[in-house]
């Protein structure tokens, strides 16, 4: 099967005919994706400067880690679902989309970033008060913030392109 076969495949599904036939779908659909953003972009910018040292600097890291930390993560469930339908709505015009697919790419490498920074930011954390964060938590918190940004940007130019 060729790729524009399985693009056409998808295209001629039930939920994707389903999908066009409501046009109240798609723009409902992309308001949660856009409100599940916003949660992440949030729930990372308050994580991310207080790693860098810029904010929250009331109350410790745990308490930061702990309050928004789960936020993340439903919020990117939420995402997948959503994108995974938007995907499903309209097939050819993201997966032939290089910023799209450029999009999915910072999108995987921030995800995997964060579950393998997580565990020794989280080991430091609950050894107590004093105990160092790891070396490279600052990079990490400039690296993510920017591709999160980034992504941001991607996931609006996907439009123009």
């Amino acid at each position: 099967m060729t790729f524009d076969a399985f693009l056409q495949a998808i295209a001629d599904s039930a939920l994707s005919q389903a999908m066009g036939a409501h046009h109240w779908v798609t723009p409902a659909l992309q308001t949660v994706h856009i409100l599940a953003i916003a949660t992440v972009m949030a729930a990372v910018l308050v994580i991310d400067l207080r790693l860098l040292g810029v904010g929250g600097r009331d109350g410790g890291f745990p308490m930061f880690a702990r309050r928004y930390t789960p936020w993340i993560w439903r919020a990117l469930v939420v995402l997948l679902f959503t994108g995974a339908l938007l995907v499903i709505g309209e097939p050819a015009r993201s997966l032939k989309n290089p910023v799209f697919l450029t999009k999915m790419a910072m999108v995987i490498s921030v995800v995997s970033l964060t579950a393998f920074a997580q565990r020794p930011i989280r080991a430091a954390v609950e050894a107590g008060p004093g105990a160092p964060l790891p070396g490279f938590t600052k990079p990490y918190a400039a690296l993510s913030l920017a591709l999160w940004v980034a992504i941001v940007f991607a996931g609006r130019w996907i439009a123009y392109v």
